[in-house]
């Protein structure tokens, strides 16, 4: 990969986030540049060579301050996604700039003392905390590494006041995480990614295995912290009421491509591709048939059909068009930074 400068990022939008505002900084935490990633399959001896393609030509921005909400059905490359952004999965194509750096060029010194400033919270908590450590020890881990602390009570009292935060108590930092509810186990894996003070956060359903009262407790800290120290999130779920409440802007995702990024409420209110559309239909009941044979057919991110890959599934596909080019993204109107991939938006 060529270093260059990171793709231009237009001034920020007002929040659209309802509950509360945050002031957004100018200048990106984050930015990618066309991120590709493929992944070779197995063949036969003459066979042609096939890719699983998670992630096509990705371009998303997140300002210190900002969450960009990442929606999408399952499967349309939002983990591959997190990963590549954090450099856990590097891409086969494409940049990552973090606070202005591309990733590609650091050294693995400096790539190790970047990602202290770049966390994650897994979607799954069981699988991501290490079940032979503590409570304490799975927290106060980022702190040893990086050295954040200068002894053993800095320390503890540090973990002890984070927990505290997320409504546990000290008598969890004793516990192993199989002895946890997963409501528990997910503030633990939330803990650990804010215990090293990050810039930047991706959040993989954080609150998904939590009640609807704790959802606000955590939501309002991550909001706290982020209006306190302008930290830049990715917020990835499923819930779109969540998404909606937590996100200043949202990009929809479908088979590895973003085709509609904007403010949250211009995309929420006036969704102008078809697929968007269709996510936000599935979320609510109806008996609309169209809505179910939306749903029916999810093509392949293994062999994806030509032009949009959305076509087989839209009502507004035009034959010769849809089915050959792959339209680009395309701001809807000048200055509202609302942008839709499709050759026939709907008004």
């Amino acid at each position: 990969m060529t270093s260059s400068a990171p793709p231009s990022v237009p001034p920020p939008p007002g929040s659209s986030r309802s509950h509360g505002s945050t002031k957004l900084g100018q200048a990106p935490i984050l930015q990618t540049d066309r991120l590709t990633k493929l992944y070779p399959l197995p063949q036969g001896l003459f066979g042609k060579p096939r890719f699983l393609r998670p992630l096509d030509g990705v371009t998303i921005y997140v300002r210190r301050g900002e969450t960009l909400g990442l929606v999408g059905e399952s499967g349309c490359g939002k983990s591959t996604l997190a990963r590549v952004l954090l450099y856990l999965v590097e891409p086969t194509l494409g940049r990552v700039h973090f606070d202005g750096k591309d990733l590609a060029r650091m050294s693995a010194a400096q790539l190790r003392a970047t990602r202290r400033r770049m966390q994650i919270v897994f979607q799954s908590p069981s699988s991501s905390l290490n079940p032979r450590m503590t409570v304490y020890e799975v927290v106060a881990e980022g702190l040893i590494i990086h050295r954040l602390t200068r002894s053993f009570h800095e320390r503890k009292e540090r973990v002890e006041a984070l927990l505290a935060e997320l409504g546990l108590g000290p008598d969890v930092m004793d516990h192993y995480p199989h002895e946890l509810s997963t409501g528990q186990r997910q503030r633990v894996g939330i803990a650990r990614a804010l215990a090293v003070g990050p810039d930047f956060v991706v959040c993989d359903e954080p609150v998904n295995a939590l009640d609807p009262s704790l959802q606000a407790e955590v939501l309002n800290l991550l909001e706290t912290r982020q209006a306190n120290h302008g930290l830049g999130m990715l917020y990835m779920s499923h819930d779109l009421r969540l998404v909606a409440q937590t996100a200043h802007r949202v990009a929809v995702m479908h088979l590895g491509r973003i085709v509609e990024m904007g403010p949250t409420r211009a995309v929420f209110e006036t969704p102008r591709h078809p697929y968007t559309r269709a996510l936000l239909s599935a979320a609510r009941p109806s008996d609309d048939p169209q809505r179910r044979s939306l749903a029916a057919l999810s093509p392949s991110a293994v062999d994806p059909p030509p032009g949009c890959a959305f076509h087989p599934r839209c009502p507004r596909f035009a034959r010769g068009l849809c089915d050959v080019e792959t339209p680009t993204l395309v701001e809807t109107a000048p200055e509202t930074h609302h942008r839709v991939a499709c050759f026939r938006p709907e008004g």
